[in-house]
């Protein structure tokens, strides 16, 4: 049932994004984060009067926080004066049309894929019990919270970068994406060590086992050290994306997590019987090819394109 308001919610976002209406998007996503924030303390542990839920109240605070996501995102999308220009539009030249599918609708199953990818990978982590399931929901909560600033980046290197190579700036455009890749890497790096020194007191807010608590701590922390690499992945996954790479986007990121991490999460919790921590841990290292991986290509310029001439 979530998976298809996030779709939706991803749809409205990168247009909304790639008119530079970053705004809006990131309030969703903050929205979301804190609403499911919300709804998983309730309804996991049973506060104020609700029923102890477990992973059902989980579910029910992911499916709650995408919906109202993705309303913010259907309305600020139907007042974009970009949006509507287009939908007012009786006809779309032919080669326009095509160049249009032919560069969105690799984004479009990226997304789709992604999605489920991450859903399985969660469903992966979820054999290992309650536990697991209460430690792991509360390390995603907090990690996407400390995440904003990563989008935020990977938003605007989009539409900077983009910018720069429709108006014919090449040298231009590598030189404001590799600075902006920087960037990115040492504000996720600033995060990190924040998100690593508060990570033992974060769960104590929670009313739940220590067991949790202690587990939750430990994830946060694994997910502290890969903030950095996220973020190269995330930069070099937005580079592509200006860049009007769309098919290599998609293997990239949604063909890269649902063979490689998505399988990595499959094998080691069905075929192993390591303790969760571990294979967090295992799972997680996986995209550190991948961030290596974005980092060469958006050094060697395979990214560089001009979509306004093919337009």
């Amino acid at each position: 049932v979530g998976l298809i308001p996030f779709v939706i919610t991803q749809v409205y976002s990168s247009s909304l994004r790639e008119t530079g209406n970053t705004i809006l998007p990131m309030i969703a996503s903050v929205v979301a984060v804190i609403v499911n924030f919300c709804i998983n303390y309730i309804l996991i542990f049973g506060h104020f009067g609700f029923p102890q839920l477990g992973v059902s109240g989980a579910a029910i605070g992911t499916v709650v926080s995408r919906v109202i996501e993705m309303s913010i995102n259907i309305i600020g999308g139907s007042r974009n004066l970009y949006l509507k220009d287009a939908i007012k539009m009786k006809k779309v030249p032919f080669d326009t049309t095509k160049e249009m599918l032919k560069r969105g609708l690799p984004l479009l199953c990226n997304e789709i894929l992604w999605s489920i990818s991450i859903a399985l990978i969660s469903q992966s982590y979820s054999t290992r019990g309650l536990v697991a399931v209460a430690a792991i929901n509360i390390t995603t909560t907090v990690t996407n919270f400390f995440m904003i600033v990563c989008y935020a980046m990977g938003n605007s290197i989009s539409i900077v970068v983009g910018q720069q190579l429709g108006a014919g700036e090449i040298e231009r455009a590598k030189d404001y994406d590799l600075k902006m890749v920087f960037m990115n890497f040492i504000m996720c790096f600033t995060l990190a060590v924040v998100l690593f020194n508060v990570s033992i007191y974060i769960p104590q807010i929670y009313n739940t086992s220590v067991e949790v608590k202690n587990l939750a701590t430990s994830l946060l922390k694994v997910a502290a050290c890969m903030l950095p690499v996220i973020s190269v992945y995330y930069s070099s996954y937005f580079t592509m994306r200006a860049g009007g790479k769309t098919f290599l986007t998609f293997l990239f990121d949604s063909g890269y997590t649902f063979v490689f991490t998505f399988m990595a999460a499959l094998l080691l919790t069905r075929l192993t019987s390591l303790p969760i921590l571990i294979i967090y841990i295992l799972v997680q290292c996986v995209d550190i090819p991948k961030a290596t991986l974005g980092l060469i290509l958006v050094r060697k310029g395979i990214w560089v394109h001009n979509i306004v001439n093919d337009l």
